[in-house]
């Protein structure tokens, strides 16, 4: 029963090593294609988590008084917020952008200083991320848990539809305001320890079977030793320095 129970924890720790390996490919192979018209992107205009990372253009302008902070998104090993805003495209679209990073300030709970939206029209370019989820967490007034389009619709209380399986990390801006939030850059990918833990697990299982052969031998070795007269037990094995040890005592 152990073994079949490291079996399955080894064949777990194997699909969660493919998924991480699957999620970096998107990364690798999109992060750095040119940026197209964000429908090019879009399956019937819902979010591909295929092209997820991908680069697009959009052109429109911010919606006054739309943005947010997003908490607890630490950036470099060190604490900060996100800010969020909404981004109106000439259609009328409407999409949730990721404008950067900004530091934890004085008083830990809020940056020193959040940066206006820029205003007028503007061209962005951005790559597009499927939408987080907020695991039932709740934030300040004027905050989010997470970039959740739909959260950020409730607290703007906005009745215009938003695009609610995506966000747009933003990359560049044109023109680029004197006073904003750090620009995120590309993920450090890595597979984790999930390889190594499989293998661990297969050899756990393993030893399973090579503990109960053994341990079967050593009882078995302990019954005849103890019931059948005539049995001579194997004698054991003498390691070299054990030799020495005996050779010693003689002289």
């Amino acid at each position: 029963m152990f073994a079949v129970a490291c079996s399955f924890l080894s064949r777990w720790q194997f699909a969660r090593r493919a998924e991480v390996v699957a999620a970096n490919n998107i990364v690798n192979s999109n992060y750095f294609q040119p940026a197209v018209p964000i429908d090019a992107v879009l399956k019937n205009g819902r979010f591909n988590p295929q092209r997820e990372w991908h680069p697009v253009m959009l052109e429109g302008h911010y919606v006054s008084g739309s943005d947010l902070l997003v908490r607890n998104k630490p950036y470099a090993g060190n604490p900060g917020f996100l800010q969020v805003a909404l981004f109106q495209t000439a259609d009328l679209k409407l999409y949730l952008v990721d404008r950067g990073w900004l530091p934890t300030g004085t008083n830990h709970d809020h940056p020193d200083l959040v940066p206006t939206l820029p205003s007028g029209d503007i061209q962005i370019i951005a790559r597009i991320r499927a939408a987080e989820s907020n695991n039932g967490k709740s934030a300040p007034r004027g905050e989010l848990a997470a970039i959740v389009p739909g959260d950020a619709q409730a607290e703007l209380r906005s009745k215009e539809p938003i695009a609610e399986d995506f966000y747009l990390r933003l990359a560049a801006e044109t023109p680029r305001s004197a006073v904003a939030p750090k620009l995120e850059t590309k993920p450090e990918l890595s597979e984790g320890n999930h390889l190594s833990y499989a293998i661990q697990w297969i050899i756990f299982a393993v030893l399973a079977f090579v503990t109960l052969v053994w341990s079967v031998r050593r009882e078995l070795d302990f019954y005849r030793a103890a019931n059948d007269p005539n049995y001579v037990p194997k004698p054991k094995r003498v390691t070299r320095a054990q030799r020495d040890n005996q050779a010693e005592d003689q002289a």
